[in-house]
């Protein structure tokens, strides 16, 4: 972990900090509703026989949404907790924080807005579509989007009267999503220690096991700031693996194998190509990592 200036400490800071752990908190909350409420509209009979938006380009845009929302969620609340019981907070960790909890938002939104427009024409075609739970789902969803919404803008505006009121570099910690993470880690573990302190042979055997040389080469040669391409690649084909499979368990054995086959290869290939998109537009924009370092990981 690289060290960094100080946060810059007073009043507008604390309140920015405040506004971007509540939010932090909330962005997560709304994104696992949001995934909830997606697979219930698709799963449950009652809503699923008439939902309109359960077709493409609908149901393909909410299966990206809920990843993005899901996984930028996650990044924003792991730098959250890593400050949890903290006063303070890096400036810079702080733009990744309301970065982040704006892209939850975003995604979220315009994924609602794009179902409202679904409903819409439904409710004026020939066959009307959408029941009232489903739309009132909808419109409860949509009101808690708008609730997170707000605490977005209360924390930017709050985030930028602590960037104008810094009379020191504004850039903060050098630290990236990584070495948030590795400082949550740490945190949890000296609280399981302090607490199940025979945990640590464990830990001792992890660390063995991480100093194989196999296992060093491995990550030596996935190591993100170095070879960030290399490593989102190989996440996705994973991601994308795992998607099938968990498609295969839900669904059970395809009655049609070539079919099969035929869907599972543009469904790992979409997977694994919109995650490479994702990342170029998105992995410096949050934080992800910072190739420039050029410093490998430790452990």
């Amino acid at each position: 972990m690289t060290g960094g200036p100080k946060a810059p400490e007073g009043r507008n800071h604390a309140e920015a900090v405040r506004a971007g752990k509540t939010g932090a908190w909330a962005g997560a909350g709304l994104a696992v509703l949001f995934v909830l409420f997606f697979q219930a509209s698709k799963q449950l009979p009652a809503l699923a026989r008439s939902n309109p938006f359960a077709v493409d380009p609908y149901d393909a845009i909410g299966s990206v949404a809920i990843q993005v929302a899901m996984v930028v969620a996650g990044l924003t609340w792991v730098r959250t907790a890593r400050y949890w019981g903290l006063s303070s907070v890096p400036l810079r960790q702080l733009r990744f924080m309301l970065r982040g909890l704006a892209v939850v938002v975003l995604s979220i939104a315009l994924t609602l807005a794009g179902d409202a427009s679904a409903l819409l024409v439904a409710r004026f075609s020939e066959n009307p579509d959408g029941s009232p739970a489903l739309i009132d789902a909808l419109a409860a969803l949509a009101v808690l989007t708008g609730i997170t919404g707000w605490m977005l803008g209360r924390f930017a505006a709050r985030y930028s009267r602590t960037a104008e009121a810094s009379t020191g570099p504004t850039r903060g910690s050098d630290d990236d999503f990584f070495d948030d993470l590795r400082a949550l880690v740490y945190r949890g573990l000296e609280w399981i220690l302090r607490y199940f302190p025979r945990v640590l042979r464990v830990l001792l055997r992890l660390d063995q096991l991480l100093s194989w040389r196999p296992v060093a080469t491995l990550r030596r040669v996935l190591d993100i700031r170095r070879y960030p391409w290399r490593f989102c690649t190989v996440v996705m084909i994973i991601a994308g693996a795992g998607l099938i499979l968990f498609q295969g368990i839900s669904e059970g054995l395809p009655a049609n194998l070539a079919h099969a086959l035929e869907a599972s290869a543009i469904l790992f290939s979409g997977e694994v190509l919109s995650g490479l998109i994702g990342f170029a537009i998105l992995g410096r924009y949050l934080g992800l990592y910072r190739p420039e370092l050029q410093q490998p990981y430790s452990v």
